[in-house]
């Protein structure tokens, strides 16, 4: 028993001096950033489960991108590693011959990951079941989430780019149109999906004085239409650039696509289209169904994709508490988890999307590590922390810590806006550890902090071996 106690000593004695060095070293760093500049930080060892350093540890602050962490888990907890996204073509009439004798319903489920070969898929079968022609109208269903495309807290004039994608139960192809445009003996655009619902509108000219292409591209999202202005010029030589713009209205476009789909195939609609709600009487004729959200949970941690973490958030609103899915449901839903769950005051924080574009989302890093204590210990581990970047590997981590020693041994969720920048995750060693690194209020480019963070990862290895 004297051996025993003899030995919680030493061991207690060896972390103090442990989490003593830690501190300077963080200190350290720490004395790096400006000095208006705010800094928290949390280290905690999983395996002997006592705090190795923190530092404004119970503030709140920004987290931007890290609140995915938030959005992942409870979506994995609600909805099931397996959980699959269903989008169904179905009718309230019957299968007469070649005709479908009623209305027929495009029915969406929120799927971030609909491709438009998934919407020609589910017309093609159609199409292979010998059907020609609709006799009734075409509805489009969109009442899994409401109609608000942006979050509460996001900055109006982000603009129609990828990461500002409008949130909508029908997302194909993230709800944006790709432009390739290039020169191959003679400039070309080339629009995906080939659409009328897009005009485009190009002043594009070749400057045989040029080496590089100048190429100014936009949507007017400010007027809310679906024009894109191309002007500038390219030099003749080849050369193909990729440019990603969203779309206005997600369910026109869906239904737009739908019906030139509808004409490729030779199927002839008699009616219109109307937005509407599917009968729960009406008979599946198609339908796609999403991978499993373990695999899609990676595009949203690995790759920090904003239209994925809202759509998992309005779905676990959803899910908990019926249709629609909103902002403020997927809120009750996440702080449930997080009171239920991980025994949190959701009074003492503040979440209003899953992505973390709001600005009106208050986290401290006691939060974060809180959950990723809980998830390291859960069932749902593996799913969880496989969707992570990996140091100097993936996502976007892929270009950081390549050199140093948490190279392949950090798994962690980046965070970026404008005086924001966050880093939380594990640092995988023999002796585990969560770690969460909020800064904000900085005005310096925020890769000077990125460095920081990075050298604190590579000091929380040293300490983990």
């Amino acid at each position: 028993m004297k051996k025993f106690i003899y030995y919680i000593i030493i061991i207690n004695i060896f972390n103090l001096i442990v989490c003593a060095n830690l501190e300077n070293d963080l200190q350290n760093i720490i004395s790096q950033i400006e000095q208006d500049a705010y800094f928290g930080i949390k280290v905690f060892d999983i395996k002997n489960e006592i705090s190795l350093a923190q530092n404004n540890a119970h503030h709140l602050f920004l987290p931007a991108s890290n609140l995915k962490l938030f959005t992942a888990a409870a979506a994995l907890f609600y909805l099931g590693p397996d959980f699959k996204f269903s989008t169904e073509i179905l009718t309230d009439g019957d299968v007469v011959e070649d005709t479908v004798e009623g209305n027929l319903y495009l029915k969406a489920s929120g799927d971030p990951s609909l491709k438009y070969k998934d919407v020609e898929n589910l017309v093609a079968e159609l199409s292979k079941n010998n059907i020609t022609k609709i006799k009734g109208n075409l509805i489009i269903d969109s009442s899994e989430f409401d109609d608000i495309e942006f979050g509460p807290g996001w900055a109006w004039d982000d603009g129609p780019f990828f990461f500002n994608s409008p949130i909508n139960a029908f997302c194909v192809n993230h709800n944006c149109v790709k432009i390739k445009i290039g020169f191959n003996g003679e400039s070309y655009i080339n629009l995906t999906p080939a659409t009328n619902y897009v005009t485009i509108r190009s002043e594009l000219t070749v400057d045989y004085s040029l080496e590089k292409p100048k190429i100014s591209i936009n949507r007017s999202w400010r007027q809310k239409e679906n024009i894109i202005a191309i002007t500038g010029s390219v030099p003749p030589v080849e050369f193909e650039q990729k440019y990603y713009l969203t779309i206005e209205k997600p369910e026109r476009f869906v239904a737009y696509l739908f019906l030139e789909l509808c004409n490729k195939y030779k199927i002839i609609l008699d009616g219109t289209i109307l937005k509407g709600h599917t009968p729960r009487s009406c008979k599946i004729l198609a339908q796609h169904n999403s991978a499993q959200l373990k695999i899609l949970i990676r595009r949203l941690l690995k790759n920090s994709d904003n239209l994925y973490a809202e759509c998992f958030f309005k779905k676990i609103g959803c899910h908990l508490f019926g249709k629609p899915g909103t902002w403020q449901n997927g809120q009750l839903a996440l702080y449930e988890f997080l009171e239920k769950i991980l025994n949190l005051n959701t009074k003492n924080l503040k979440i209003v999307d899953g992505s973390g574009l709001s600005r009106y989302n208050l986290v401290c890093p006691e939060n974060i590590t809180s959950l990723l204590k809980w998830i390291y210990k859960s069932e749902l581990s593996d799913h969880f922390i496989n969707a992570l970047p990996c140091a100097g590997i993936d996502g976007t981590l892929k270009d950081r810590m390549q050199q140093g020693q948490a190279y392949q041994i950090v798994r962690a969720k980046t965070g970026s806006l404008g005086g924001v920048t966050s880093l939380s995750g594990y640092v995988l060693n023999s002796n585990p550890l969560a770690f969460s690194i909020l800064i904000n209020n900085f005005v310096k480019p925020s890769q000077n902090y990125k460095i920081l963070e990075d050298e604190i990862c590579n000091k929380l290895v040293q300490l983990s071996n």
